[in-house]
């Protein structure tokens, strides 16, 4: 009787065992992952996304844009001067460059602006209002010569980042600095002509005036042939122009963005 209870015992023993081994076996079958088809190499590999390009801060944009029109360096002007795709391009990236090296020195210089201007309109309402003091009203003309100068060296400073920029292209710079020259008097094609001078264009205004006539009116014939040219280069270049400043200056606001970059 004991050597069968031994027996029993031991047969019961080895069935646990057994069971516990057989139940670990299913147990990992039922854990493991299925195959990852995907990942063999008879599948198709799929390459990531590059990562996509930052977008231009808008108040780099804002500042660039501002520069661009305030030194002459606008599609149209980029086109007149005879500037490729490519050429413009270095030229609008070197811009670019320079706003984000120089944005301390032209948020001061900006800021100079806007406190000038707060100043002399609020001088000027407490005069309209009859609310000034007579030192106050004898300040007047000096805060508008002080607002004039202030106006002065923020646009000086936005002519040196011009000069920076175009030193990519020294023929074409040398062009750009003759037009800057004339100032915001001279626009258009008028600016490019390669012999205009400060005094010509002196002549042609009183031309011009006398004859009650447009300035183009009073242009000489070799002048309206250069003038032609000018037109003529503008035509050509204009779209490669516009295609450079969308590749390196796309338009914030064109993704729904405001601009809250420095006043004009």
């Amino acid at each position: 009787m004991q050597t069968r209870h031994k027996y029993l015992i031991q047969g019961g023993t080895g069935l646990a065992i057994l069971g516990f081994f057989g139940w670990s076996v299913v147990e990992t079958a039922m854990s493991e992952p299925e195959p990852n088809h995907a990942a063999t190499p008879s599948s198709k590999q799929v390459t990531p996304p590059e990562p996509a390009t930052p977008e231009l801060d808008h108040n780099v944009y804002a500042r660039a844009t501002t520069v661009r029109r305030n030194a002459a360096l606008g599609n149209f002007d980029l086109a007149a001067l005879g500037l490729t795709q490519e050429q413009a391009e270095a030229v609008l990236e070197r811009l670019t460059d320079w706003c984000v090296l120089n944005a301390g020195r032209l948020a001061t210089a900006e800021s100079a602006v806007r406190g000038a201007e707060r100043e002399v309109r609020g001088l000027e309402r407490r005069v309209r209002t009859g609310l000034a003091t007579p030192q106050e009203m004898a300040s007047l003309s000096r805060k508008r010569r002080g607002l004039s100068t202030t106006r002065v060296q923020l646009l000086d400073l936005q002519a040196e980042g011009g000069a920076f920029a175009m030193q990519t292209q020294p023929s074409a710079g040398v062009r750009w600095n003759q037009a800057r020259q004339h100032g915001v008097a001279v626009r258009g094609e008028l600016r490019y002509l390669p012999s205009l001078t400060a005094q010509r264009f002196r002549t042609l205004r009183a031309t011009s005036a006398r004859n009650n006539t447009g300035l183009e009116d009073a242009l000489m014939f070799h002048e309206k042939q250069e003038l032609q040219q000018i037109r003529l280069r503008v035509q050509a270049h204009l779209p490669g122009v516009v295609a450079a400043s969308q590749a390196v200056l796309p338009d914030p606001t064109a993704e729904g963005l405001l601009l809250d970059g420095p006043a004009e």
